[in-house]
């Protein structure tokens, strides 16, 4: 359930990554199943989450706070 400091998030990405994601995802939740109680209803997408925003915390971690390069971002 969403409250005041949570929101959602929609993204584009190749059918690849989100199979990586789903996999990696996948295999988390097994391999913490016997230790901790996660409710079973909303699984992946709680563990996907934490994935990303991981990868992306660290990603803003290391970023400066001024002067971004301009990306490499293909189809520009």
């Amino acid at each position: 359930m969403l409250n005041e400091e949570l929101t959602t998030q929609t993204f584009v990405v190749p059918r690849e990554f989100a199979d990586r994601l789903e996999l990696h995802a996948f295999q988390m939740i097994e391999a913490i199943k016997d230790e901790e109680s996660m409710p079973a209803d909303n699984q992946l997408l709680q563990v996907m989450s934490y994935i990303l925003q991981t990868a992306v915390g660290m990603y803003l971690d290391q970023q400066p706070g001024d002067g971004i390069d301009r990306p490499d971002i293909a189809g520009r």
